[in-house]
């Protein structure tokens, strides 16, 4: 999961659905849809319970805010994000 905001560090094996959703977001930038392509990401990482450290959380909070989405978009996922360590 690292790098998952880093374009061009996913190379999914495709052998899950989050795999395949995580994909669409991807092509939904390509397409011109980032803000799309966040909601689609903060809500799959939610159903899939991925857990994620403080700094990928805040990845996710400052590119919805650079995009000046509402923060509803995101601040669900807080509750995802790994202790203090970052260790998953």
């Amino acid at each position: 999961m690292r790098g998952f905001l880093g374009r061009g560090t996913v190379q999914p094996p495709f052998d899950s659905i989050f795999d395949e959703r995580l994909v669409s977001a991807l092509e939904l930038i390509d397409a011109g849809e980032p803000g799309v392509a966040l909601e689609i990401l903060a809500q799959n990482l939610f159903e899939f319970d991925v857990p994620m450290t403080r700094a990928e959380f805040l990845a996710i909070e400052q590119a919805g805010t650079a995009m000046r989405m509402a923060p509803g978009t995101w601040t669900f996922l807080e509750e995802l994000v790994t202790p203090a360590t970052g260790q998953h």
